[in-house]
């Protein structure tokens, strides 16, 4: 199917766990392969898109984060994915052009931007005014900007991780040892999109009250480790446990696992989506496919390394 102009269309966010929906706002006949430029809808659903809701769409606005606000428009080609629903063609919501080019997508940017409009507006705007701010707080005894996006405790030492509330805007967090009031603090803000963790001695860790989106984690000693919902990366650092046991709460096809030159022995993760292994001196494909035989995306890097029973690669689904 080829996408016109005025065209909306309804697709299944897997992140999101809901339908979203879209826009071809025109077709950019100028490149000698035409593009329709599509436009994000400011809209989600447990069901799909009905063509009576149609006028009352309005495009996503994208702002999250660091983004300054615009709308999303993206140039992709005009076949139109098979994943991906007709509902209706309305006159388009705008008629801007954009240098941005892309595929249809996974819906990735309009999940952040949905996820970003749930959060309390004070504190989205107290986020983006620390970030344009050239005000200075004290933190840990220091004068350091109230902007300050990412922090490593070995070159800001502090002991009460509720210091850092001071960093409004702060969303990449590395620590080399545990802190006092860790959880306390993850749980209170939604912008900690990273988290680095080593050396913190715990043998249960539990995340799942916190906003991470990436978690580096030194599993030394570690018997248990539960995710929060929104976790999109797992990287695994030290000594993993035989048998340590990984709570994913039902989002480990989306989940992507990165671990060092083995498969590790784990539980609950049977059903994971995307592995990704470095530093490979020897890796069997068959013990992959044993232990994870739900994998849509694995991705290998050897120092260089040998691989065994590469045939089998064709018995993933």
């Amino acid at each position: 199917m080829l996408a016109k102009a005025g065209d909306v269309y309804c697709v299944y966010n897997n992140y999101l766990k809901k339908y979203t929906a879209c826009q071809i706002t025109k077709i950019e006949e100028n490149d000698k392969n035409p593009k329709a430029v599509i436009l994000s809808l400011d809209w989600s659903g447990e069901e799909p898109l009905k063509e009576a809701e149609l006028s009352s769409l309005q495009p996503l606005y994208k702002d999250f984060m660091y983004w300054n606000r615009g709308i999303h428009l993206s140039n992709v080609d005009v076949n139109v994915p098979t994943n991906y629903t007709f509902v209706g063609n309305v006159t388009p919501l705008t008629d801007e052009s954009t240098n941005s080019y892309a595929t249809w997508g996974n819906g990735y940017e309009v999940y952040r931007q949905l996820k970003w409009q749930e959060i309390p507006k004070e504190q989205r705007d107290a986020f983006k005014e620390a970030d344009k701010s050239e005000e200075k707080v004290i933190f840990a005894g220091e004068e350091c900007g109230i902007s300050k996006r990412r922090l490593n405790d070995e070159w800001k030492p502090f002991e009460d991780a509720m210091e850092l509330k001071v960093f409004p805007c702060l969303t990449h967090l590395t620590l080399n040892k545990w802190h006092k009031n860790l959880y306390e603090y993850l749980q209170s803000t939604p912008f900690i999109s990273e988290l680095v963790l080593e050396n913190h001695n715990q043998t249960k860790l539990d995340f799942s009250k916190t906003s991470v989106c990436t978690l580096s984690i030194d599993m030394t000693d570690v018997e248990e480790l539960i995710l929060n919902d929104g976790l999109e990366q797992l990287i695994l650092l030290g000594e993993i446990r035989k048998d340590c046991n990984i709570q994913a709460n039902g989002n480990e096809q989306t989940l992507l696992l990165q671990c060092d030159k083995v498969i590790p022995k784990l539980k609950g993760l049977q059903a994971l989506g995307k592995l990704h292994v470095i530093k490979i001196e020897e890796l069997d494909i068959e013990e992959v496919l044993n232990a994870y035989p739900k994998l849509t995306e694995l991705r290998l890097w050897g120092k260089p390394g040998n691989l065994l029973h590469f045939d089998t690669l064709s018995e993933f689904k």
